[in-house]
Protein backbone atom coordinates (compact mmCIF):
# COMPACT_ATOMS: atom_id res chain seq x y z
CA UNK A 1 0.00 0.00 0.00
CA UNK A 2 2.49 2.35 -1.37
CA UNK A 3 2.28 5.44 -3.04
CA UNK A 4 5.17 7.08 -5.09
CA UNK A 5 5.33 10.84 -4.42
CA UNK A 6 5.94 11.42 -8.04
CA UNK A 7 2.03 10.04 -8.53
CA UNK A 8 0.74 12.71 -6.49
CA UNK A 9 -0.16 15.96 -8.21
CA UNK A 10 -1.81 19.02 -7.81
CA UNK A 11 -5.08 17.44 -8.78
CA UNK A 12 -6.68 14.91 -6.77
CA UNK A 13 -5.76 11.78 -7.94
CA UNK A 14 -7.37 7.91 -6.34
CA UNK A 15 -5.39 5.12 -5.98
CA UNK A 16 -7.23 1.51 -5.16
CA UNK A 17 -5.72 -0.90 -2.76
CA UNK A 18 -6.39 -4.38 -1.70
CA UNK A 19 -4.36 -5.59 0.95
CA UNK A 20 -4.13 -9.29 1.87
CA UNK A 21 -5.38 -10.44 5.59
CA UNK A 22 -2.41 -11.66 6.01
CA UNK A 23 -0.38 -8.59 5.57
CA UNK A 24 -1.84 -6.34 8.74
CA UNK A 25 -0.60 -9.31 11.26
CA UNK A 26 -4.03 -8.82 13.50
CA UNK A 27 -5.79 -12.06 14.35
CA UNK A 28 -9.12 -10.59 13.62
CA UNK A 29 -8.60 -9.53 9.83
CA UNK A 30 -10.11 -12.25 8.43
CA UNK A 31 -10.88 -11.13 4.73
CA UNK A 32 -8.74 -8.88 2.85
CA UNK A 33 -9.02 -4.91 3.71
CA UNK A 34 -9.71 -2.78 0.18
CA UNK A 35 -8.53 0.80 0.49
CA UNK A 36 -10.04 3.54 -1.46
CA UNK A 37 -7.37 6.58 -0.84
CA UNK A 38 -7.65 10.42 -2.66
CA UNK A 39 -4.47 12.02 -2.41
CA UNK A 40 -3.36 15.46 -3.63
CA UNK A 41 0.02 17.69 -3.21
CA UNK A 42 -0.87 21.38 -2.08
CA UNK A 43 3.11 22.82 -1.74
CA UNK A 44 5.06 20.42 0.44
CA UNK A 45 2.16 18.95 1.98
CA UNK A 46 0.30 15.77 0.64
CA UNK A 47 -2.86 15.51 1.19
CA UNK A 48 -4.55 11.36 1.67
CA UNK A 49 -8.64 11.14 2.16
CA UNK A 50 -9.84 7.57 1.77
CA UNK A 51 -12.11 4.69 3.06
CA UNK A 52 -11.33 1.25 4.49
CA UNK A 53 -13.44 -1.73 3.95
CA UNK A 54 -13.02 -4.83 5.58
CA UNK A 55 -14.93 -7.14 8.08
CA UNK A 56 -13.20 -8.43 11.39
CA UNK A 57 -13.79 -11.37 13.16
CA UNK A 58 -14.23 -11.29 16.70
CA UNK A 59 -14.77 -13.29 19.85
CA UNK A 60 -17.81 -12.24 21.71
CA UNK A 61 -17.00 -11.29 25.40
CA UNK A 62 -20.44 -13.12 26.84
CA UNK A 63 -20.56 -15.97 24.82
CA UNK A 64 -17.07 -16.79 23.53
CA UNK A 65 -18.44 -17.58 19.91
CA UNK A 66 -17.01 -15.85 16.52
CA UNK A 67 -18.79 -13.24 15.36
CA UNK A 68 -18.63 -11.11 12.48
CA UNK A 69 -17.76 -7.11 12.10
CA UNK A 70 -18.39 -4.91 8.97
CA UNK A 71 -15.43 -2.27 9.21
CA UNK A 72 -15.95 0.74 6.98
CA UNK A 73 -13.56 3.84 8.12
CA UNK A 74 -13.02 6.85 6.41
CA UNK A 75 -9.25 8.72 7.31
CA UNK A 76 -7.45 11.63 6.50
CA UNK A 77 -4.08 12.20 6.78
CA UNK A 78 -1.02 14.83 5.68
CA UNK A 79 2.20 14.74 5.38
CA UNK A 80 4.77 17.36 5.12
CA UNK A 81 8.32 17.21 4.12
CA UNK A 82 9.06 19.54 6.87
CA UNK A 83 11.27 18.03 9.90
CA UNK A 84 8.37 18.84 12.17
CA UNK A 85 4.98 18.02 12.60
CA UNK A 86 2.84 20.10 14.83
CA UNK A 87 -0.24 17.97 14.52
CA UNK A 88 -1.34 14.32 15.53
CA UNK A 89 -3.11 14.23 12.05
CA UNK A 90 0.09 15.85 10.27
CA UNK A 91 3.19 13.26 9.63
CA UNK A 92 6.26 14.50 8.92
CA UNK A 93 8.36 13.18 5.63
CA UNK A 94 11.36 12.63 4.70
CA UNK A 95 12.82 14.98 2.54
CA UNK A 96 14.84 11.94 0.73
CA UNK A 97 11.31 9.88 0.77
CA UNK A 98 10.18 8.80 -2.61
CA UNK A 99 6.78 7.42 -1.05
CA UNK A 100 3.72 6.97 1.54
CA UNK A 101 3.36 3.44 2.79
CA UNK A 102 -0.31 3.37 4.09
CA UNK A 103 0.04 0.22 5.85
CA UNK A 104 0.67 1.42 8.99
CA UNK A 105 -1.95 4.19 9.29
CA UNK A 106 -4.46 1.62 7.95
CA UNK A 107 -3.57 -1.18 10.74
CA UNK A 108 -3.70 1.67 13.02
CA UNK A 109 -7.35 2.50 11.74
CA UNK A 110 -8.36 -0.82 11.75
CA UNK A 111 -6.60 -1.55 15.46
CA UNK A 112 -9.16 1.36 16.60
CA UNK A 113 -12.14 0.43 15.57
CA UNK A 114 -12.04 -2.87 17.60
CA UNK A 115 -14.00 -2.43 20.22
CA UNK A 116 -13.15 -2.90 24.18
CA UNK A 117 -16.31 -5.28 25.17
CA UNK A 118 -16.76 -7.35 22.00
CA UNK A 119 -20.26 -8.42 21.95
CA UNK A 120 -21.86 -10.38 19.22
CA UNK A 121 -25.42 -8.88 19.91
CA UNK A 122 -27.09 -6.70 22.61
CA UNK A 123 -29.09 -9.31 23.61
CA UNK A 124 -26.66 -11.81 24.49
CA UNK A 125 -26.84 -13.60 27.78
CA UNK A 126 -23.68 -15.37 27.90
CA UNK A 127 -22.13 -18.29 29.52
CA UNK A 128 -22.63 -19.38 33.30
CA UNK A 129 -20.02 -19.17 35.14
CA UNK A 130 -20.31 -22.06 36.97
CA UNK A 131 -21.78 -25.03 34.37
CA UNK A 132 -20.20 -24.08 31.71
CA UNK A 133 -24.11 -23.54 29.91
CA UNK A 134 -24.76 -21.17 26.78
CA UNK A 135 -27.83 -19.34 28.22
CA UNK A 136 -28.30 -18.37 24.83
CA UNK A 137 -29.52 -22.19 24.08
CA UNK A 138 -30.14 -23.68 27.16
CA UNK A 139 -31.09 -23.02 30.73
CA UNK A 140 -28.45 -23.13 33.66
CA UNK A 141 -27.08 -27.14 34.68
CA UNK A 142 -26.58 -25.72 38.00
CA UNK A 143 -28.85 -27.62 40.19
CA UNK A 144 -27.61 -24.80 43.12
CA UNK A 145 -26.50 -21.75 43.06
CA UNK A 146 -22.76 -22.03 44.63
CA UNK A 147 -21.87 -19.96 47.72
CA UNK A 148 -18.67 -18.47 48.84
CA UNK A 149 -17.03 -20.68 51.11
CA UNK A 150 -15.69 -17.59 52.89
CA UNK A 151 -19.39 -17.74 54.88
CA UNK A 152 -19.36 -21.52 55.67
CA UNK A 153 -18.34 -20.06 59.20
CA UNK A 154 -21.04 -17.80 59.75
CA UNK A 155 -23.65 -20.62 58.51
CA UNK A 156 -22.25 -22.89 60.80
CA UNK A 157 -22.64 -20.15 63.79
CA UNK A 158 -26.72 -19.29 62.83
CA UNK A 159 -27.05 -23.20 62.76
CA UNK A 160 -25.91 -23.55 66.44
CA UNK A 161 -27.68 -20.58 67.62
CA UNK A 162 -31.04 -21.73 65.48
CA UNK A 163 -30.62 -25.46 66.46
CA UNK A 164 -28.48 -24.95 70.14
CA UNK A 165 -29.71 -29.02 70.67
CA UNK A 166 -27.52 -30.53 68.46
Amino acid sequence: MKILLSHITDTKALFEFIGSKNDFQMNEVRDNVSVDVYAYRSGSNYTLSGNIKTQLTLICDRCLKDYKMPVEENFEIVFTVFDEADNDRIFALSSQADHINLMPYVRDTLGLTIPMQKICRTECKGICAHCGADLNIEGCRCSEKPTDPRWDKLKELKNKIENPEE
